[in-house]
C-alpha cells in the first residue's frame, strides 16, 4: 500500500511539473498519455506538458523600431518633410526609394519640369540613444501634383547599398477601407525632428475633402508641420496611407492605400510597393504636374525673418538660424 501511495504523489508532482510554462509563452494543447504505475491494477491519464511555442508575434517596441528605421527627413530648399523607405535587389546592388508627398518637393521644380534632388536624412540610434545621422541625395522619379492629382512622390536614393533588403516599408496591398476607429500609428519628422511617433485612430473616411471627388482619411493622429509625406500604419506595421494635408493637432487627413497603389500602377512603378512585382523604370509625370509661382515677396520675407532672428539670438550671444519646415496643406 506504501508503494501505490508513494506512486500517486510521484503522480501529482509530475502532473504539476508538466503544466509549468514560461512566462508570455504561447501554449499549444499535447494529448494526453494513458499509462500503468506498479501497484496498481487500473491505468492512470496522465497529462502531457504543453508545447511551448517562442515564435510569438513582435512586441510593439520591436514594430516602433522598425516603423522609425524606415522613417526619413526629406530636405528641400527652404524646408523639409517626411519619408518611407523602401528597398529592393536590382542585380547585383540594393536600392533604396522613397515615398513622400508631391508638395514636399515641389519646390525643387524647374520651369523645364525637372526637379533639383532633395537630400535624404536619416537618424540612428541605440537602446533610445543618438549614434549618429547620415545624408544622401536622392532624385524624384515619379511625381503627382498637389492640388490637382494624388499629391505624391517616389524619390530614388542616389547612392547603391544605401539600406538592406531587410529594411523596407511593408504596405497594404488590399486597399481595403479602412473601419473608423481603427488604431493606428504615425512616423514622421514632425517640425524636424527625426522620427516622432504618435497614435490615433481612423476619426471619418471617404471624405471629398477637396471636392474633387479624390477621397481622403481622416485620422486624429498628431502631425504639425513638416509631418507631410509620413507614413500612416496599423498597429501591426502595415502601411496604409501617406500623410499629407491638416487643419490642426488631431486633424489630419491622408492619401489611402486605394488611392497610393492604382497611382503607382498607372506610373509604372507598383514594384515600390509590391516587393514581388520586378522593378522597372517609371514615368515621371501622370499629366496633372503645373511649375509652381515663385512670390518674390515670399523671398524678401524670409530674408527679414533670418535677419531679424540673426539679431535677436546675437544679442543673446548666440547665433540660431530660424528653424524651417515644410508646412503641411491647411485643410480646406
Amino acid at each position: 500500500m506504501k508503494s501505490v501511495f508513494l506512486s500517486l504523489v510521484a503522480l501529482v508532482l509530475l502532473a504539476g511539473t508538466m503544466f509549468a510554462a514560461t512566462p508570455n509563452a504561447i501554449i499549444v494543447p499535447t494529448p494526453p498519455v494513458v499509462t500503468a504505475l506498479p501497484g496498481l491494477d487500473f491505468d492512470i491519464t496522465i497529462p502531457v506538458r504543453p508545447t511551448t511555442d517562442y515564435s510569438v508575434a513582435p512586441t510593439q517596441a520591436k514594430i516602433l523600431a522598425d516603423l522609425q528605421a524606415v522613417s526619413v527627413l526629406v530636405k528641400v530648399h527652404g524646408g523639409s518633410g517626411s519619408g518611407t523607405l523602401v528597398t529592393r535587389q536590382v542585380g547585383d546592388v540594393t536600392k533604396t526609394y522613397v515615398w513622400t508627398a508631391g508638395h514636399v518637393v515641389r519646390e525643387e521644380m524647374q520651369k523645364n519640369k525637372t526637379f533639383n534632388n532633395v537630400l535624404i536624412c536619416q537618424e540612428f540610434r541605440n537602446k533610445g540613444k543618438s549614434i549618429g545621422k547620415s545624408e544622401v541625395q536622392a532624385k524624384v522619379i515619379a511625381y503627382s501634383d498637389p492640388e490637382y492629382g494624388e499629391d505624391l512622390a517616389l524619390l530614388e536614393i542616389l547612392q547603391d547599398n544605401f539600406r538592406p533588403t531587410t529594411i523596407s516599408a511593408k504596405f497594404d496591398l488590399t486597399a481595403e477601407v479602412q473601419d473608423t476607429g481603427t488604431k493606428l500609428v504615425h512616423v514622421g519628422c514632425t517640425q524636424g525632428l527625426y522620427n516622432s511617433v504618435s497614435y490615433g485612430v481612423i476619426s471619418q473616411t471617404d471624405i471629398d475633402l477637396l471636392k474633387t471627388g479624390k477621397m481622403f482619411e481622416q485620422t486624429s493622429t498628431m502631425a504639425y508641420p513638416g509631418s507631410s509625406g509620413g507614413g500612416m500604419y496599423l498597429e501591426d506595421g502595415t502601411y496604409i496611407g501617406m500623410l499629407t494635408r491638416g487643419g490642426g493637432a488631431g486633424l489630419n487627413f491622408i492619401v489611402p492605400m486605394r488611392r497610393i497603389l492604382p497611382w503607382a500602377k498607372s506610373m509604372k512603378c507598383e514594384w515600390a510597393l509590391d516587393p514581388k512585382v520586378k522593378v522597372t523604370a517609371p514615368k515621371l509625370f501622370d499629366g496633372t504636374e503645373s511649375v509652381p509661382q515663385v512670390d518674390p515677396m515670399d523671398q524678401i520675407r524670409a530674408c527679414i525673418r533670418d535677419i531679424i532672428g540673426d539679431i535677436i539670438d546675437g544679442d543673446k550671444g548666440s547665433t540660431i538660424t530660424p528653424r524651417r519646415v515644410h508646412p503641411y496643406y491647411k485643410a480646406a
